[in-house]
């Protein structure tokens, strides 16, 4: 039987004809599954790609691919004959891995050859005699280039009929060689060039060396991929320095190089497996020469994965292989192969392709192969070659420069600090605040244009990050923002630092020891700048009365610094900052996004309420909870993000006071829960100018609370712990009670959708959590160090488009990762009420267990110092909670408890 698709795979998957498997089986073209695809078509009102595939069995077994071997399907030989596929390895890195293919009898329907220079590895080698070639006999006497690509160049030339007749009659050649020594460099361009010139469809796959190796070597494997690249069909580059995102760290050598081979073998046998295996869908030789004749330079991604969901995530570690530099959106053929044990079932196969198919262009010519292989147990592995990124561009960048790389990146870069470990993946934020510096290196400006919707902190920020890759960036906001730096500061009689875009003007914006890091490592001396400008400097440890669970929590001298501001100082302080940092590249204008454009995907530019267009490369989304992002992709035909939101209907009030001249403590915040439900409580918090926040809320209450200042304090007095209604009877208001309503956590899943390339969200526009909790501005800080990650990797990139879209791709992958972290715990607080409302939450539970044992942890915390640090160093965000899972000291501390 075999199953090709008609025209493209994006179409449908339909049986050509019938036939019978194991004499029970028989193939119909009534559909079986079809794929549930997110509609990700871009304005595209095509239905969405799928495939069908319906095996009737008279048999028991109701999984048609369990009873279905590589025995029980008919080759493509007895289809039609079949394709002569060849694997040439060529010089000591090719030789090497093909030797592996050979010895490990893991792919089957190819003849493996290898070509060197070298005489002594030839014959070492397990590949049979005939098919071992000794190249430039006369040049090289046997004893091998030396490292010098020249050498290597001119001992293929000199064994030019000895190549012509290795590649004769083949249908496909896949070389294989390591770049960068003699050999390799050298006479890979030669046999490619020589098989190519035969008719023949050739694909190499070929490795660059790891940084360790030297930059002779890096300098070689250049110049030689470059030859290459003229001689093939599809160039396949794997950098093995990119391996090793995906190895224990404390892998030997030898074993690095081990899997630089693997990667090789992988490759070829993703390809060949899909034409030479039988499977449960076969693909003809012309259906893959189809996609890979000129293809130009491909990427390649694998993923490996077992368990309950394991075709799932296998496609979705192809999809995120570190070896896949640029998003597959933008790849214009796609080849990719399923294998998995005889388990695996129709349904998996469906989920896999569903991802991928997600993500791909819809014009995208697709073909794929999906294998049951008796040797495998648990396992399934995905290969994903990727063919046709922007051959037009390639070439011109061909024409300017005969190497084939981006220019040395010569911007500011963000570089982390050494001995340190992160609650956050990108960046290190436990460091002495001494060492949180930036380390300059020369850079050329990309020629970029970005705009930033919303002059918020988020958007602050990011103008900082995106100012070292543009050349112009504009701010838009609808209030009316200070751009220049001024000397003096009132928040309480300045109308501009009180503009309606400011969140919860008189809320407490007590700033955590993990955002106060944050803010420092992007704008070093931030903090300490604050401080001298009125900001309160606080010991989170030492400085902080919390009264919880029966009891005050201890305090301690730590290291842990906060800030006590309101929120219009802290945003004037950022701005001072920045513009005064990026003077004549970052502009400000007053106005609001109306609409986006897009040119082939990718944003072009926006559109403002005013009627004035603004043309951009990259546009930040930093409008917090107005943002209208979603509105504007649903109005353009694209899929916008569904929304979860976690609502504890908490209200809240606040005003400002100021203390007495006498007024004296040992502490300088307050924190009050009441008993025994935790649904009351409030906070006193001092600002600059020797004025203090005061807020109280409830839960789930449906009166608000007072707005008078006798019903005010009298809701104080009810809380269990006397201090604050103490503290606040000699305090005298200076402002009115303002109440606060929309009090609830929600996020945007826009990982779940395919943005626009280059449009990014960010801080708020995605997640927006319950302010009470003060982790919103902490949360957006760590998110933009995470963005100057992703801008960071991508730098290599030969294109601003291709740039943008890496850079897209990883941000949108890895940001909600990040956020999970910080909406865990905000939501887990509210999900304790009783009548919290969730909405599009899978999971909107908390196990009485896992209460329990937070309760009891936090009981045993008011008793423990060590433990009560470890759990402030988690709230702050300094580091992650799954820490505190692998301390024994928490162990103990729990066990301890439970026992008690």
């Amino acid at each position: 039987m075999s199953l090709r698709p008609v025209s493209q795979v994006r179409s449908q998957w339909i049986p050509q004809q019938a036939g019978t498997l194991c004499g029970a089986i028989s193939c119909s073209p009534i559909p079986f599954s079809q794929s549930r695809f997110r509609n990700c078509q871009r304005g595209s009102e095509s239905a969405p790609r799928k495939y069908t595939l319906r095996c009737a069995a008279s048999g028991e077994s109701e999984d048609p691919i369990a009873d279905v071997t590589p025995q029980a399907v008919s080759s493509a030989s007895e289809i039609g004959g079949a394709a002569s596929i060849k694997v040439l390895g060529v010089g000591g890195g090719g030789s090497n891995a093909v030797n592996r293919m050979f010895s490990t009898d893991s792919i089957v329907g190819v003849d493996f050859l290898i070509m060197n220079t070298d005489a002594q590895a030839l014959e070492t080698s397990p590949v049979e005699a005939g098919n071992k070639f000794q190249i430039g006999d006369k040049l090289t006497r046997g004893l091998g280039a030396g490292g010098n690509p020249m050498v290597g160049q001119k001992a293929a030339q000199e064994s030019k009929a000895l190549i012509q007749e290795a590649v004769a009659g083949s249908d496909m050649v896949f070389i294989t060689a390591g770049m960068g020594g003699g050999t390799g460099s050298g006479a890979a361009p030669v046999v490619a060039g020589i098989a190519k010139s035969l008719g023949i469809l050739t694909v190499a796959i070929v490795t660059t060396p790891f940084s360790f190796e030297g930059r002779l070597r890096r300098q070689q494997a250049l110049e030689a991929i470059e030859e290459l690249r003229k001689s093939v069909d599809t160039l396949i580059i794997i950098p093995n320095d990119k391996l090793l995102e995906t190895v224990d760290s404390n892998l030997p050598m030898t074993e690095a190089f081990r899997a630089a081979d693997d990667v090789l073998r992988s490759g070829v046998r993703g390809i060949s497996d899909i034409i030479t295996v039988p499977g449960l869908v076969n693909v003809d030789f012309a259906d893959v020469k189809a996609i890979m004749l000129g293809a130009g330079t491909s990427l390649m991604g694998e993923g490996r994965a077992s368990g309950k969901t394991r075709a799932r995530d296998a496609a979705l570690a192809a999809l995120s292989s570190p070896l896949l530099d640029v998003g597959v959106e933008r790849a214009t053929g796609i080849v990719w192969n399923i294998t998995g044990p005889p388990d695996m079932s129709l349904f998996e196969v469906n989920e896999a392709a569903e991802i991928i198919y997600e993500l791909v262009d819809p014009q995208a010519n697709l073909i794929f192969g999906a294998v049951v292989d008796p040797k495998m147990s648990q396992e399934v592995h995905i290969t994903l070659i990727a063919t046709g990124f922007g051959k037009n561009q390639e070439s011109a960048s061909r024409q300017s420069s005969s190497v084939p790389q981006a220019p040395e990146p010569q911007r500011p870069i963000v570089e982390k600090p050494s001995g340190s470990s992160s609650p956050i993946k990108c960046r290190s934020l436990r460091q002495d605040r001494s060492s949180c510096q930036l380390s300059i290196k020369p850079a050329t400006k990309r020629d970029m244009k970005a705009v930033i919707v919303g002059g918020g902190i988020s958007g602050l920020l990011s103008a900082h990050i995106l100012a070292t890759y543009c050349d112009s960036i504009v701010m838009v906001d609808k209030d009316e923002l200070l751009t220049a730096p001024r000397v003096g500061w009132n928040p309480l009689s300045d109308s501009l630092s009180w503009r309606r875009g400011v969140p919860q003007i008189c809320q407490p914006h007590q700033l955590t020891a993990g955002g106060a890091m944050a803010l420092d490592y992007l704008l070093p001396g931030f903090h300490d700048e604050v401080v001298s400008l009125g900001g309160i400097d606080l010991d989170l440890g030492q400085q902080v009365h919390y009264f919880d669970h029966h009891d005050v929590y201890p305090r301690f001298k730590s290291n842990l610094r906060g800030l006590g501001v309101s929120r219009p100082f802290l945003e004037q302080c950022l701005r001072d900052r920045v513009f005064a940092e990026h003077e004549g590249k970052l502009v400000f204008m007053q106005d609001a996004m109306k609409d986006i454009t897009m040119d082939d995907h990718q944003v072009s530019g926006i559109l403002l309420e005013s009627g004035k267009y603004l043309k951009c490369d990259i546009c930040i989304d930093a409008s917090g909870r107005s943002s209208i992002l979603p509105m504007l992709l649903r109005k353009k035909g694209l899929q916008g993000p569904e929304k979860e939101s976690v609502d504890a209907r908490i209200k809240s009030a606040s005003r400002l006071v100021c203390m007495p001249d006498d007024f004296k403590e040992d502490w300088r915040l307050l924190v009050i829960k009441s008993l025994p439900d935790g649904t009351k409580g409030g906070s006193l918090l001092p600002m600059e100018g020797n004025v203090w926040q005061v807020t109280l809320a409830e839960a789930g209450r449906k009166e608000d609370i007072p707005m008078t200042d006798e019903g005010f304090l009298s809701f104080c007095k009810s809380l269990p712990d006397k201090t604050m209604y103490e503290a606040l009877k000699a305090s005298k208001p200076i402002t009115k009670v303002m109440k606060y309503q929309a009090m609830r956590n929600e996020r945007l899943l826009y990982n779940e959708i395919l943005l626009p390339e280059g449009l990014l969200p960010v801080g708020d526009s995605i997640q927006r959590l319950n302010p009470i909790y003060g982790q919103g501005i902490t949360a957006a800080a760590q998110g933009i160090i995470l963005l100057s990650e992703c801008l960071d990797e991508s730098q290599t990139a030969c294109t601003n488009q291709d740039f943008l879209s890496k850079a897209s791709h990883l941000y949108l992958k890895r940001i909600f990762n990040h956020l999970k972290e910080s909406w865990k715990l905000a939501t887990a607080s509210d999900l304790r009420f009783p009548d919290t409302i969730c909405h599009g939450v899978k999971s909107n539970e908390i196990s009485n267990i896992d209460k329990y044992i937070t309760d009891k942890l936090l009981s045993q915390a008011q008793k423990d110092p060590k433990l009560y640090q470890k759990l402030l160093e988690v709230a702050h965000f300094v580091k992650p909670a799954k820490e505190l899972l692998l301390d024994p000291y928490v162990w103990y501390s729990i066990t301890k408890r439970l026992i008690n």
